[in-house]
């Protein structure tokens, strides 16, 4: 799939984890992607699905967060709210 984990904040300071988990996703190669219907989940037993299309350029990022507003979630821009 050539889509790999480029950052993730999984316990903020400042914010609730409710509210400030993120998770930055990069795309390592030339073709684009689109993400729908994909499971993400942890080593324990936090999971979600994209439920949503969501396309990811060759090369580029995606952010998907649990709280898509910058007022309350410590300032990210999110792609998608999980």
């Amino acid at each position: 799939m050539d889509l790999g984990v480029n950052e993730w904040l999984s316990n903020p300071q400042g914010v609730k984890d409710d509210d400030g988990e993120w998770l930055e996703l990069l795309k390592l190669s030339e073709k684009t992607l689109v993400l729908k219907d994909v499971v993400v989940r942890d080593d324990g037993s936090d999971s979600f699905t994209i439920d949503q299309e969501i396309v990811v350029e060759p090369y580029g990022l995606v952010v998907l967060g649990k709280n898509g507003d910058k007022a309350t979630n410590g300032g990210v821009t999110v792609d998608y709210v999980y």
